[in-house]
């Protein structure tokens, strides 16, 4: 167990449920926190984040069933920090892949993306690619696959600091152009061509 040495807690701390499984356990160095873990009554892991003295922090959250949950490392000192992470679906495929600025203008927990990000689907199948500015507006080629009953289709876009140039829509199976739609600045259609 811990103890405070000169005003500042050192060392483990943890509490229990009352079946005495861990119920959280933290590891303080000179009053700063440095390891923290949490478990669900049941004893497995919920998550698991370690704590850098410049305010950097990488952690991992679990499914009950001990998948991962998601992944992140933040590097920075608040208000600037990033963070990159990949969250996960229950059964361990890969769900979302981000990078984002933590922005304090709009509170702690306000993410505004930039570079690439990726979605996937359930059965480990990327979904889509949107690429954002570092001002986290979409800029660049970006691409989604949208699902409609037994038919999916995969829209690909272009866009120019947050606004939409053209869209091509595909059929997914056979990779072949539908429609492509081009835009003026204010979001109306210019011109719309089927195939």
């Amino acid at each position: 167990m811990g103890k405070w040495v000169n005003g500042t807690f050192d060392g483990p701390y943890n509490t229990f449920f009352k079946t005495g499984l861990p119920q959280m356990s933290r590891i303080y160095q000179h009053g700063v926190l440095v390891e923290e873990k949490e478990y669900f009554k049941e004893g497995q892991l919920s998550h698991q984040y370690n704590f850098s003295k410049d305010g950097g922090e990488k952690g991992i959250n679990f499914f009950q069933n001990s998948q991962k949950q998601k992944e992140f490392e933040i590097v920075g000192v608040f208000p600037n920090q990033i963070e990159t992470g990949t969250y996960f679906f229950d059964n361990g495929h890969k769900r979302q892949e981000y990078k984002a600025h933590i922005n304090s203008d709009y509170g702690y927990g306000y993410y505004q993306y930039f570079g690439e990000q990726k979605t996937y689907s359930e059965a480990g199948v990327q979904t889509s690619s949107e690429i954002y500015n570092d001002k986290g507006l979409l800029d660049g080629k970006s691409f989604y696959i949208y699902f409609h009953k037994k038919q999916s289709y995969r829209f690909e876009s272009l866009w120019k600091d947050g606004i939409l140039v053209e869209e091509t829509k595909y059929n997914e199976k056979t990779s072949e152009p539908l429609e492509k739609s081009e835009y003026f600045p204010d979001g109306s259609i210019k011109q719309k061509t089927k195939y």
